[in-house]
């Protein structure tokens, strides 16, 4: 698969657990996702992001799937199976759950 593919797979696993989709890049296939209850975003991209907050929410967990070599010959696909794809995921998911806990306030 290539790195839109897994992309778009990934966003459609962290859809699958709860999260909604919350800014969609206009410049590259980067996509922003929040969680209800919890502040800040993921972000799944095939390059590395510059931005630490869209919309004043800042990201709190990255996803980003890039090729291992800069040769074209050798870009054609990521070496990653479904089950790769997912175990990154999950990881980034937790990641977001652990960076994203605020304390509950007392009424």
């Amino acid at each position: 698969m290539d790195t839109v593919d897994a992309c778009r797979r990934a966003g459609e696993i962290v859809v699958r657990a709860g999260f909604r989709l919350r800014h969609s890049s206009l410049k590259s296939e980067a996509r922003y996702y929040e969680l209800a209850g919890r502040h800040g975003l993921l972000r799944i991209a095939a390059h590395q992001g510059r931005g630490d907050a869209i919309d004043g929410q800042p990201v709190v967990a990255r996803l980003t799937f890039v090729y291992a070599s800069k040769r074209e010959e050798n870009r054609q696909s990521l070496s990653l199976t479904m089950d790769m794809l997912e175990a990154q995921t999950a990881g980034a998911i937790g990641r977001f759950m652990i960076a994203s806990f605020t304390t509950p306030t007392l009424d």
